[in-house]
C-alpha cells in the first residue's frame, strides 16, 4: 500500500481507477470483430460451396440426360453393344462437362443398366466437386449424384403417308435434271426404311400409303364401304353433314362420288411389309390435279377405328387410346384445286383449301400428329401445309417447306427420327 501511497494516488483514487478499468468496453470490439469475421467468412464458403455442388449437380444433369439419349438411339439400333453402354455414356457425358473446371477425373459411372426387353438404359452417375473455404472445416470435396433413364418407345405406332403424284411432280426441279417424283420416291422411301428399322417395328409400327391426284383410288377396300354412283374404285370428297368426319361411310352417310378418273396408283392400307410399301412407292407415276383434301380425308380414315370394317384384319387401326400414336404425313408440291363435287375442273381452290383445313383440325382434335411438307411449292400452298400441321414445339417440328431434294429428303427423315424416337422416362 505504501508502494502505491508513493505514487501521490490516494487508495480512494486507486479504486476508482480499477472501477474505470473494468467499465471499459473499447478493446472488446476488436475481439468479436475477429471472432464475428471468421464466422461470415466460413458462412460465404459454404454458400459458395453450395452454390458450386448446385450447378455442378445442373452440369451432370444436363450432361446424363444427353447421354443417355445418344446412347439409348444406338444401343437400341444395334449399333453398339449393351456391354459397351458404359464407354459410350462416359464419352458423351465428358463432352458436355469441362473437366478443366474441376480436379482429378472428377465424373464417376456409378451404374449402367441396360435392359434389351424393355428397351431402356438407366444410367447413375456422380460429380466430385472440389469446395473452397469449406474445405478448411470439412472435406476437400463433395460428391453430387444424379440418374437418368432412357426409353425407346414400346408404343404402338400408326402412320398415314398423303403423297402427291400429281401432273407438276412429273417437272424436273428448279436446276436441275431431278424430277419431284423421282426426289419424292427416295425421300418416301428413306423414311420408311428408318421406321421399320425401330427395333421392334414388325410388331408396333405400321404404315399406310395414300397416294393421289385428282381423287384417290380406294380399290382395295371400295367393296366394303357405302359410296355414290358406279364403282370405278376412285373416290372424290364426301359430302354431307359427315363430310369432315371420321364417321364410317354407311348407306345413310356414303363416302362420297366414284370416278375412272384415277390416280394411278391404289392406296395401301397400314401394313408392316416394308417391301410392299417400297415397291409400291417405287411404282408411282403422276398425272392429274391436286385434291389434296380427299388424301387428308383418307389418311384420316386409314388412322380411325371407326372405319375398321373396311380395312383387312391386320390394318385395322387401334383405338383412340393411350398405347398408341397415330401420325398423318401430308406432302404437296401444289395448290389443292379439285373439288369435283363442285364442278370446274381444276379451278375450284377455294373448296378443297377449306375442306383440307376443317379436316385437319378434326383430326388433330382427336390426337393425330399432323406432320406436313411442301415441296417446292408456292407460297398458298406452304400456307395451307403449316396451318394443316400440328403446332411446332421445341421439342418437334411438324411443318417443312422443302425447296430441293436434299430438303425433302431431310424433312421425310426428321419426321421418320421423330415419330419412332428415343424419349427420357425420367
Amino acid at each position: 500500500m505504501r508502494a502505491f501511497l508513493k505514487t501521490g494516488l490516494s487508495a480512494t483514487a486507486l479504486a476508482g481507477r480499477g472501477r474505470d478499468f473494468a467499465r471499459d468496453r473499447s478493446g472488446n470490439f476488436g475481439i468479436m470483430f475477429a471472432l464475428s469475421s471468421v464466422m461470415l467468412l466460413s458462412a460465404a464458403g459454404m454458400a459458395l460451396d453450395y452454390s458450386r455442388m448446385s450447378s455442378g449437380k445442373a452440369r451432370l444433369n444436363h450432361a446424363l440426360d444427353a447421354a443417355v439419349l445418344s446412347t439409348t438411339r444406338v444401343i437400341t439400333s444395334g449399333a453398339v453393344a449393351p456391354e459397351d453402354a458404359e464407354e459410350l455414356v462416359r464419352k458423351f457425358i465428358l463432352a458436355n462437362i469441362d473437366e478443366a473446371d474441376y480436379h482429378g477425373d472428377p465424373v464417376q459411372i456409378d451404374q449402367v443398366i441396360v435392359d434389351p426387353v424393355e428397351k431402356t438404359l438407366q444410367v447413375v452417375a456422380s460429380l466430385r466437386v472440389p469446395m473452397t473455404i469449406s474445405s478448411v472445416f470439412s472435406e476437400n470435396s463433395r460428391t453430387v449424384s444424379t440418374s437418368s433413364k432412357g426409353q425407346f418407345s414400346n408404343t404402338k405406332i400408326e402412320v398415314a403417308m398423303a403423297l402427291d403424284i400429281t401432273g407438276s411432280m412429273a417437272e424436273a426441279l428448279p436446276g436441275t435434271s431431278e424430277t419431284r417424283i423421282d426426289a419424292l420416291k427416295a425421300a418416301a422411301t428413306n423414311a420408311v426404311g428408318m421406321m421399320m428399322a425401330a427395333p421392334g417395328a414388325d410388331d408396333r409400327v405400321r404404315i399406310g400409303l395414300v397416294p393421289y391426284a385428282a381423287t384417290v383410288d380406294a380399290s382395295p377396300v371400295i367393296d366394303e364401304i357405302s359410296y355414290t354412283g358406279t364403282s370405278y374404285g376412285c373416290v372424290y370428297e364426301r359430302t354431307g353433314p359427315k363430310r369432315f368426319t371420321d364417321d364410317f361411310a354407311s348407306p345413310l352417310y356414303p363416302v362420297g362420288g366414284t370416278t375412272s378418273n384415277c390416280p394411278g396408283a391404289e392406296i395401301v392400307p397400314m401394313t408392316n411389309d416394308e417391301t410392299l410399301l417400297t415397291d409400291h412407292i417405287d411404282s408411282f407415276g403422276t398425272g392429274g390435279c391436286t385434291a389434296g383434301h380427299v388424301a387428308i380425308a383418307w389418311s384420316y380414315y386409314m388412322l380411325s377405328p371407326n372405319w375398321d370394317a373396311a380395312w383387312p384384319t391386320e390394318s385395322e387401326a387401334a383405338p383412340y387410346a393411350p398405347g398408341t400414336r397415330k401420325y398423318a404425313i401430308i406432302m404437296t408440291d401444289g395448290i389443292f384445286n379439285r373439288h369435283q363435287s363442285s364442278g370446274g375442273g381444276c379451278q375450284q381452290e377455294k373448296p378443297s383449301r377449306k375442306y383440307a383445313r376443317k379436316l385437319c383440325k378434326n383430326m388433330k382434335a382427336r390426337g393425330i400428329l399432323v406432320y406436313t411438307i411442301a415441296f417446292n411449292a408456292p407460297s398458298q400452298a406452304a400456307a395451307l401445309m403449316q396451318k394443316c400441321a400440328s403446332p411446332d414445339t421445341t421439342e418437334t417440328q411438324y411443318f417443312y417447306d422443302a425447296g430441293s431434294s436434299a430438303e425433302l429428303d431431310a424433312a421425310f427423315e426428321a419426321i421418320a427420327k421423330d415419330i419412332t424416337g428415343v424419349t427420357l422416362v425420367n
